[in-house]
């Protein structure tokens, strides 16, 4: 495999394990710069969902799929976490591919139902959802920043984005607190 390789983040992801991140972060040059999207929450409720998307400027292509998009979504009350990865095709394509991937190079053992591939329910990302749900004593513990596993346009507009993302927290907080 080349050393930046989505088939590599993809075969990570199997695991629905922390090393995936750990993958991502060494590989994140194949997803090159992307406008990183993450959705402003109430800083006071940890039941509330922290979502974060990333729309790839292009599709990447691993095994055959064309990967248009990563989200990832955590809900720290509950040690809820889900992450993935959006492909245009169909759920059955995906399955598919998937299935020959894994039997040929992948060979990691996805935690029983933690590893799904769902038709997508974004409307930004047609077509089907492959990625993990863990809770509990799952062994994650927290998803890292979304910042920090893909490159954004450039440092400033990461630093700003991050900023930008706790004001608009904080004023739904505040909204929030009004009800």
């Amino acid at each position: 495999m080349p050393p930046e390789s989505a088939e590599k983040v993809l075969a990570a992801l199997f695991a629905c394990d922390a090393q995936f991140f750990k993958t991502l972060d060494e590989e994140k040059a194949v997803f090159k710069r992307a406008n990183i999207v993450a959705h402003p929450y109430n800083l006071l409720d940890t039941g509330e969902p922290r979502t974060s998307v990333v729309p790839f400027s292009e599709p990447v292509e691993a095994y055959g799929l064309h990967l248009t998009g990563y989200a990832q979504q955590a809900v720290p009350g509950k040690s809820d976490y889900a992450w993935g990865f959006y492909a245009s095709e169909q759920s059955d394509e995906v399955g598919r591919a998937l299935e020959t991937a894994r039997s040929d190079t992948l060979g990691a053992n996805p935690r029983d139902g933690a590893f799904a591939i769902t038709a997508s329910d974004s409307p930004d990302f047609p077509g089907t959802r492959l990625g993990c749900r863990v809770a509990g004593a799952s062994g994650v513990e927290d998803l890292p920043s979304i910042y920090d596993l893909f490159l954004s346009r450039d440092i400033s507009t990461a630093l700003s984005d991050k900023f930008d993302l706790f004001v608009a927290s904080a004023m739904k907080t505040v909204s929030d607190f009004g009800r």
